[in-house]
């Protein structure tokens, strides 16, 4: 026989527009009216902001799609759970295997938010580490880009064997589409 639970979950959410300090604000006065859950909080810097106000206030974070290493490095937390891949796992898992399988010249294409300087710092490191080196890198306004043509010249000017997208989503599907406009998949 099952045991039975007798508690009330209610759910209510808030548009955090992308913003640490909005979303650390509607964290804070959600746990002080006694909210004890914050769920999923997408945006790593949003999710950074409010797993400090989560730690501050002794509630929780329950954290499925912020990947920033961050949370699970230095801001790792018994207040915080995450149950998602993280940008560390991320260079050591694909970074790594590329260049122990010889790509070791890489070029970057960044979203400048905290996941993909995250993606790009801690890949970059895993290159080196492995004997490769990056030609280049530059890093576009997120989220405010959808024309990544000038980046993917640069990238393919630099005859980097390997084009790295730290970035998710639909800046990466525009960014491979575009980068197949270019041939950037043919090299």
């Amino acid at each position: 026989m099952k045991p039975h639970l007798d508690f009330d979950v209610e759910m209510i959410s808030a548009d955090h527009q992308n913003k640490p300090d909005v979303a650390a604000t509607i964290a804070r006065q959600w746990f002080d009216q006694g909210i004890d859950v914050a769920i999923d909080v997408p945006t790593s810097s949003v999710a950074l902001a409010v797993g400090e106000v989560a730690k501050e206030k002794d509630k929780i974070m329950l954290n499925a799609s912020a990947t920033v290493s961050a949370l699970t490095d230095q801001q790792c937390s018994p207040n915080t759970i995450v149950w998602s891949f993280d940008t560390y796992e991320n260079a050591q898992s694909t970074g790594g295997t590329l260049v122990k399988q010889g790509f070791k010249s890489w070029f970057f294409i960044t979203a400048n938010y905290a996941f993909g300087q995250s993606l790009e710092e801690l890949t970059a490191a895993v290159v080196k580490k492995g004997g490769g080196e990056v030609k280049g890198a530059l890093r576009y306004p997120f989220p405010d880009t959808t024309d990544f043509s000038s980046f993917l010249t640069q990238a393919q000017a630099s005859g980097a064997k390997v084009l790295g997208l730290a970035n998710a989503g639909l800046d990466t599907d525009n960014c491979l589409k575009q980068a197949h406009e270019f041939g950037l998949d043919k090299a």
